[in-house]
């Protein structure tokens, strides 16, 4: 399923969940699952039928990641409202205390960072460097996405494990 699912081959992903492939099973070295490669492809009809076939989005990688982070970081607008559409939830830390807002930010997708922000996503967590979203829009000199922040709250006096505003 791991080798149908990173090869996007939706016809054999849909043939092996027909006969009973494990939709949970992880990687040994990795910990991913077949919903993690698919989201880390986006791809958002692979990701369809492992939901449907009972896949979990609260599963993490050997990084803490869960499938959201992971369509975050591949930019997948549509396999990210897959994950909404079935309760994935937004604001799950990796490794590192970053959520998929985090992941979000430096890429500048507005649409990426809105998505987030209406399903409630946490404009003000910290990961376990003190650093916010905030603080990423600004390290990543993008204005737009600073006042995106600020327009939900974004907490101009939040300070990173270093004291840095």
């Amino acid at each position: 399923l791991h080798v149908a699912v990173i090869l996007g081959n939706i016809h054999c992903v849909k043939l092996l969940l027909d006969h009973g492939a494990n939709v949970t099973i992880q990687m040994r070295t990795t910990k991913s699952t077949p919903l993690h490669l698919a989201a880390e492809k986006g791809n958002a009809r692979c990701t369809k039928l492992l939901l449907d076939a009972g896949a979990k989005t609260e599963t993490k990688n050997s990084n803490g990641q869960t499938a959201m982070h992971l369509a975050t970081l591949a930019q997948s607008v549509e396999t990210i409202k897959e994950l909404i559409r079935f309760g994935a939830k937004v604001d799950e830390e990796d490794n590192e205390g970053r959520t998929p807002l985090h992941a979000a930010v430096p890429r500048k997708s507005s649409e990426l960072i809105k998505i987030l922000i209406q399903v409630c996503a946490s404009v003000n967590k910290a990961d376990k460097f003190g650093f916010t979203p905030l603080h990423i829009a600004a390290l990543n000199e993008s204005s737009h996405t600073v006042e995106m922040l600020l327009s939900k709250g974004g907490d101009v006096t939040a300070r990173t494990k270093n004291g840095v505003t």
